[in-house]
């Protein structure tokens, strides 16, 4: 976990995206396995729970989207509405789900 704002730019999939230069290495782990796609992540910048949310791809075509290290499912309420964090006072983002604190 880092305690500033460092982005790194680094290829997932087909694309390249920006996220926390301290997570860079283990969402790069995560998806050396094709049936697996990360979404989102954050590593909480001293603030809160690391998270990293992913989509699993399994054989019998069911998605699954969920927090990685908690596990804890996270289905959208609305099919195309993935807006996995908040933002709080001071401009840091946390997951309300993760954290425990329902807005």
């Amino acid at each position: 976990m880092c305690n500033e704002r460092n982005k790194v730019r680094i290829k997932l999939g087909k694309k390249y995206r920006y996220v926390d230069a301290c997570l860079a290495p283990k969402i790069a782990i995560i998806n050396a396995d094709p049936s697996v796609e990360t979404l989102a992540s954050c590593c909480g910048h001293g603030r809160y729970k690391t998270t990293i949310f992913v989509r699993a791809k399994w054989r019998n075509g069911v998605n699954d989207i969920y927090e990685f290290f908690s596990e804890i499912d996270y289905q959208p309420e609305k099919r195309r509405c993935l807006n996995f964090y908040k933002k709080d006072k001071d401009g840091y983002y946390f997951n309300p789900k993760i954290e425990g604190k329902d807005l």
